[in-house]
Protein backbone atom coordinates (compact mmCIF):
# COMPACT_ATOMS: atom_id res chain seq x y z
CA UNK A 1 0.00 0.00 0.00
CA UNK A 2 1.56 3.39 -1.20
CA UNK A 3 0.50 6.34 0.79
CA UNK A 4 1.47 10.15 -0.95
CA UNK A 5 1.24 13.13 1.04
CA UNK A 6 0.90 15.86 -1.37
CA UNK A 7 2.01 19.00 0.23
CA UNK A 8 0.40 21.80 -1.51
CA UNK A 9 -1.25 19.21 -4.02
CA UNK A 10 -4.47 21.79 -4.32
CA UNK A 11 -2.12 24.66 -6.25
CA UNK A 12 -1.46 25.45 -9.53
CA UNK A 13 2.20 23.14 -9.39
CA UNK A 14 0.08 20.39 -7.40
CA UNK A 15 -2.67 19.97 -9.50
CA UNK A 16 -1.07 18.38 -12.12
CA UNK A 17 0.76 15.60 -10.38
CA UNK A 18 -2.17 15.31 -8.18
CA UNK A 19 -3.82 14.23 -11.63
CA UNK A 20 -0.84 11.64 -12.63
CA UNK A 21 -0.46 10.67 -9.34
CA UNK A 22 -4.50 10.05 -8.22
CA UNK A 23 -4.62 7.79 -11.99
CA UNK A 24 -1.31 5.60 -11.01
CA UNK A 25 -2.24 1.69 -9.93
CA UNK A 26 0.64 1.98 -8.04
CA UNK A 27 -0.43 4.66 -5.59
CA UNK A 28 -3.68 3.36 -2.95
CA UNK A 29 -3.86 6.72 -1.31
CA UNK A 30 -3.40 10.67 -1.86
CA UNK A 31 -3.74 13.16 0.32
CA UNK A 32 -3.83 16.52 -0.88
CA UNK A 33 -2.95 19.58 1.36
CA UNK A 34 -3.81 23.28 0.86
CA UNK A 35 -3.58 26.61 3.14
CA UNK A 36 -7.66 26.36 2.04
CA UNK A 37 -9.26 23.25 3.35
CA UNK A 38 -12.13 23.71 1.05
CA UNK A 39 -10.33 24.57 -1.90
CA UNK A 40 -8.42 21.12 -1.09
CA UNK A 41 -11.36 18.57 -0.15
CA UNK A 42 -13.03 20.06 -3.43
CA UNK A 43 -9.98 19.58 -5.63
CA UNK A 44 -9.54 16.21 -4.33
CA UNK A 45 -13.34 15.24 -5.18
CA UNK A 46 -12.51 15.83 -8.79
CA UNK A 47 -9.45 12.97 -8.43
CA UNK A 48 -11.62 9.98 -7.26
CA UNK A 49 -11.81 7.59 -4.33
CA UNK A 50 -7.97 7.59 -3.79
CA UNK A 51 -8.11 11.11 -2.97
CA UNK A 52 -8.98 13.31 -0.08
CA UNK A 53 -7.82 17.04 0.67
CA UNK A 54 -7.18 18.77 4.38
CA UNK A 55 -6.45 22.15 5.62
CA UNK A 56 -2.25 22.17 6.23
CA UNK A 57 -0.48 24.95 7.02
CA UNK A 58 3.11 23.92 6.71
CA UNK A 59 4.47 26.46 8.87
CA UNK A 60 2.70 24.62 11.91
CA UNK A 61 5.18 22.08 12.67
CA UNK A 62 2.81 20.16 14.95
CA UNK A 63 0.39 20.06 12.20
CA UNK A 64 3.08 19.03 10.21
CA UNK A 65 4.51 16.16 12.47
CA UNK A 66 0.89 14.45 12.30
CA UNK A 67 0.53 15.05 8.65
CA UNK A 68 3.74 13.29 8.21
CA UNK A 69 3.06 10.53 10.65
CA UNK A 70 0.42 9.22 7.94
CA UNK A 71 2.30 8.34 4.75
CA UNK A 72 5.42 6.67 3.04
CA UNK A 73 5.86 9.38 0.84
CA UNK A 74 6.01 12.79 0.41
CA UNK A 75 5.53 15.30 -2.52
CA UNK A 76 6.26 18.87 -1.76
CA UNK A 77 5.24 21.56 -4.23
CA UNK A 78 4.62 24.29 -1.63
CA UNK A 79 6.63 27.20 -2.94
CA UNK A 80 8.26 29.62 -2.77
CA UNK A 81 10.97 27.24 -2.08
CA UNK A 82 13.54 29.57 -0.50
CA UNK A 83 10.84 29.88 2.20
CA UNK A 84 9.61 26.77 2.69
CA UNK A 85 12.04 23.98 0.71
CA UNK A 86 14.41 23.11 4.09
CA UNK A 87 12.18 22.86 6.85
CA UNK A 88 10.02 20.93 5.22
CA UNK A 89 12.58 18.64 4.30
CA UNK A 90 14.08 18.34 7.82
CA UNK A 91 10.91 17.60 9.10
CA UNK A 92 10.09 14.81 6.89
CA UNK A 93 13.66 13.67 7.72
CA UNK A 94 13.21 13.42 10.82
CA UNK A 95 9.40 11.28 10.62
CA UNK A 96 11.64 8.64 8.13
CA UNK A 97 9.53 9.39 5.51
CA UNK A 98 10.99 9.43 1.47
CA UNK A 99 10.69 12.64 -0.39
CA UNK A 100 10.28 14.71 -3.35
CA UNK A 101 9.87 18.14 -4.19
CA UNK A 102 10.39 20.23 -7.30
CA UNK A 103 12.40 22.69 -5.77
CA UNK A 104 13.33 25.48 -8.37
CA UNK A 105 16.03 28.13 -6.31
CA UNK A 106 19.38 27.19 -6.09
CA UNK A 107 19.70 28.51 -2.09
CA UNK A 108 18.04 25.64 -0.49
CA UNK A 109 18.85 23.23 -3.50
CA UNK A 110 22.06 23.74 -2.25
CA UNK A 111 21.20 23.41 1.50
CA UNK A 112 19.01 20.65 0.74
CA UNK A 113 21.59 18.64 -0.92
CA UNK A 114 23.63 19.13 2.26
CA UNK A 115 21.45 17.30 4.21
CA UNK A 116 22.30 14.00 2.08
CA UNK A 117 23.73 12.08 5.36
CA UNK A 118 20.97 13.13 7.85
CA UNK A 119 18.87 11.46 5.35
CA UNK A 120 20.75 8.19 5.17
CA UNK A 121 20.82 7.78 8.33
CA UNK A 122 17.06 8.31 8.75
CA UNK A 123 16.95 5.56 5.82
CA UNK A 124 14.87 7.39 3.38
CA UNK A 125 15.82 8.74 0.13
CA UNK A 126 15.52 12.62 -0.73
CA UNK A 127 14.62 13.45 -4.43
CA UNK A 128 15.58 17.09 -4.92
CA UNK A 129 14.13 19.67 -8.04
CA UNK A 130 12.52 16.96 -9.54
CA UNK A 131 9.98 19.11 -11.92
CA UNK A 132 10.73 20.42 -15.55
CA UNK A 133 13.46 22.80 -14.79
CA UNK A 134 14.91 21.84 -12.86
CA UNK A 135 14.70 17.66 -13.28
CA UNK A 136 13.84 17.02 -16.74
CA UNK A 137 16.06 20.62 -17.80
CA UNK A 138 18.79 18.43 -15.77
CA UNK A 139 18.94 15.25 -17.41
CA UNK A 140 18.07 16.69 -21.27
CA UNK A 141 21.51 18.85 -20.37
CA UNK A 142 23.19 15.48 -19.05
CA UNK A 143 21.97 13.67 -22.58
CA UNK A 144 23.31 16.34 -24.86
CA UNK A 145 26.24 16.72 -23.12
CA UNK A 146 27.25 13.02 -22.98
CA UNK A 147 27.31 13.12 -27.23
CA UNK A 148 29.84 15.28 -26.89
CA UNK A 149 33.57 14.69 -26.44
CA UNK A 150 34.45 17.65 -24.43
CA UNK A 151 31.83 19.77 -22.24
CA UNK A 152 33.37 23.52 -21.76
CA UNK A 153 29.94 24.73 -20.72
CA UNK A 154 26.58 24.27 -20.11
CA UNK A 155 23.19 26.93 -20.41
CA UNK A 156 20.54 25.86 -19.49
CA UNK A 157 17.33 28.28 -20.27
CA UNK A 158 13.31 28.66 -20.32
CA UNK A 159 11.44 31.14 -21.94
CA UNK A 160 9.61 33.68 -20.76
CA UNK A 161 6.50 32.93 -22.38
CA UNK A 162 6.06 30.59 -19.47
CA UNK A 163 5.48 32.86 -16.89
CA UNK A 164 1.86 33.62 -18.66
CA UNK A 165 1.07 30.01 -17.30
CA UNK A 166 1.97 31.17 -13.80
CA UNK A 167 -0.93 34.12 -13.95
CA UNK A 168 -4.15 32.73 -12.41
CA UNK A 169 -7.18 34.99 -10.14
CA UNK A 170 -6.03 34.25 -6.90
CA UNK A 171 -3.36 36.85 -6.65
CA UNK A 172 0.33 36.38 -7.58
CA UNK A 173 1.56 32.51 -7.07
CA UNK A 174 4.76 31.16 -5.49
CA UNK A 175 6.42 30.99 -9.16
CA UNK A 176 6.34 34.85 -9.46
CA UNK A 177 7.62 35.04 -5.91
CA UNK A 178 10.64 32.77 -7.07
CA UNK A 179 10.98 34.62 -10.04
CA UNK A 180 11.29 38.50 -8.21
CA UNK A 181 13.63 36.24 -5.88
CA UNK A 182 15.83 34.95 -8.47
CA UNK A 183 16.17 38.31 -10.30
CA UNK A 184 17.10 40.30 -7.07
CA UNK A 185 20.43 40.48 -5.97
CA UNK A 186 23.12 37.80 -6.54
CA UNK A 187 22.89 34.26 -8.19
CA UNK A 188 25.10 31.39 -7.69
CA UNK A 189 26.63 30.11 -11.41
CA UNK A 190 29.82 28.91 -12.46
CA UNK A 191 32.75 30.52 -13.65
CA UNK A 192 36.51 29.60 -14.35
CA UNK A 193 35.18 26.58 -12.81
CA UNK A 194 34.07 27.40 -9.58
CA UNK A 195 31.03 28.56 -7.95
CA UNK A 196 31.22 32.34 -7.43
CA UNK A 197 27.84 34.97 -7.11
CA UNK A 198 27.13 37.05 -9.86
CA UNK A 199 24.30 39.73 -10.03
CA UNK A 200 21.37 38.52 -12.07
CA UNK A 201 19.95 39.09 -15.31
CA UNK A 202 23.12 39.27 -16.92
CA UNK A 203 23.55 39.41 -20.91
CA UNK A 204 24.34 35.74 -22.23
CA UNK A 205 25.44 35.20 -25.73
CA UNK A 206 24.43 32.99 -27.93
CA UNK A 207 25.65 31.27 -30.83
CA UNK A 208 22.53 28.11 -31.62
CA UNK A 209 23.66 26.04 -34.67
CA UNK A 210 20.91 26.11 -36.86
CA UNK A 211 18.88 28.88 -35.00
CA UNK A 212 21.32 31.84 -34.48
CA UNK A 213 22.61 34.04 -32.67
CA UNK A 214 20.48 36.06 -29.93
CA UNK A 215 20.89 36.23 -26.18
CA UNK A 216 19.28 35.39 -22.95
CA UNK A 217 19.94 36.90 -19.25
CA UNK A 218 20.95 34.76 -16.54
CA UNK A 219 18.43 33.88 -13.77
CA UNK A 220 19.23 31.85 -10.65
CA UNK A 221 18.10 28.22 -10.85
CA UNK A 222 19.27 24.80 -9.47
CA UNK A 223 20.67 23.59 -12.93
CA UNK A 224 23.77 26.53 -12.49
CA UNK A 225 24.91 24.72 -9.41
CA UNK A 226 24.50 21.32 -9.65
CA UNK A 227 25.44 20.06 -13.37
CA UNK A 228 28.92 20.56 -12.76
CA UNK A 229 28.63 17.46 -10.28
CA UNK A 230 28.11 15.21 -13.50
CA UNK A 231 30.58 17.28 -15.19
CA UNK A 232 33.84 18.31 -12.72
CA UNK A 233 35.61 19.88 -15.42
CA UNK A 234 32.86 22.53 -16.50
CA UNK A 235 34.00 25.95 -16.29
CA UNK A 236 30.67 27.80 -16.57
CA UNK A 237 27.28 26.77 -15.93
CA UNK A 238 24.40 29.60 -15.72
CA UNK A 239 21.02 28.83 -16.21
CA UNK A 240 18.91 31.76 -18.16
CA UNK A 241 16.35 33.08 -19.33
CA UNK A 242 14.52 33.92 -23.30
CA UNK A 243 12.94 36.84 -23.65
CA UNK A 244 11.87 39.73 -25.59
CA UNK A 245 13.57 43.44 -24.57
CA UNK A 246 10.48 44.22 -23.26
CA UNK A 247 9.81 41.32 -21.15
CA UNK A 248 13.91 42.16 -19.60
CA UNK A 249 13.42 45.88 -19.55
CA UNK A 250 10.02 44.95 -16.94
CA UNK A 251 12.28 42.24 -15.10
CA UNK A 252 15.61 45.17 -14.73
CA UNK A 253 13.22 47.57 -13.41
CA UNK A 254 11.62 45.42 -10.53
CA UNK A 255 14.99 44.33 -10.21
CA UNK A 256 16.09 47.89 -9.32
CA UNK A 257 13.10 48.45 -7.23
CA UNK A 258 13.69 45.86 -5.19
CA UNK A 259 16.94 46.94 -4.72
CA UNK A 260 16.48 50.03 -3.66
CA UNK A 261 14.02 49.12 -1.37
CA UNK A 262 11.39 50.87 -2.90
CA UNK A 263 9.52 47.19 -3.15
CA UNK A 264 9.61 43.66 -1.54
CA UNK A 265 10.11 40.95 -3.11
CA UNK A 266 6.59 39.76 -2.50
CA UNK A 267 5.18 43.47 -3.88
CA UNK A 268 7.73 43.29 -6.72
CA UNK A 269 5.53 39.72 -7.56
CA UNK A 270 2.11 41.47 -7.34
CA UNK A 271 3.28 43.96 -9.51
CA UNK A 272 4.69 41.79 -11.96
CA UNK A 273 1.47 39.39 -11.74
CA UNK A 274 -0.54 42.45 -13.02
CA UNK A 275 2.07 43.62 -15.55
CA UNK A 276 2.73 40.15 -17.57
CA UNK A 277 -0.76 39.61 -19.00
CA UNK A 278 -0.31 42.66 -20.53
CA UNK A 279 2.78 42.11 -22.62
CA UNK A 280 2.49 41.24 -25.97
CA UNK A 281 3.23 38.16 -27.07
CA UNK A 282 6.71 37.54 -28.11
CA UNK A 283 6.76 34.80 -30.51
CA UNK A 284 10.16 33.03 -28.89
CA UNK A 285 8.66 29.96 -28.73
CA UNK A 286 7.17 28.04 -32.05
CA UNK A 287 5.43 24.81 -31.98
CA UNK A 288 7.37 22.01 -33.28
CA UNK A 289 10.36 24.11 -32.89
CA UNK A 290 13.36 25.30 -30.60
CA UNK A 291 13.00 28.69 -28.88
CA UNK A 292 14.11 30.93 -31.42
CA UNK A 293 16.44 33.88 -29.64
CA UNK A 294 15.46 37.64 -28.82
CA UNK A 295 17.60 39.53 -31.19
CA UNK A 296 21.06 41.17 -29.85
CA UNK A 297 20.12 44.03 -28.28
CA UNK A 298 22.42 46.94 -29.07
CA UNK A 299 23.22 47.48 -25.53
Amino acid sequence: MTRILMLGGAGQMGQSAARILAAAPAVDRLVLTDLDARRAADFAKTLGPKASGIGLDVTDELALRAALADCDLVLNTVGPYFRFGEPILAATIAAGRNYIDICDDWEPTLAMLAMDEKARAAGIYALVGMGSSPGVANMLAVTAARELDTVDSIVTAWSAEDARTAVSDDGPSAAFVHGMHQISGSIRVVCDGVHVDRPALERIRIDYPGIGRGVAWSFGHPEAVTLDRAFPELRGNTNAIVADNLFIGVCHLLRWAVGAKLFTVDRAAAVAHRIVPLLPASGLIKPGALPRCSPWPPV
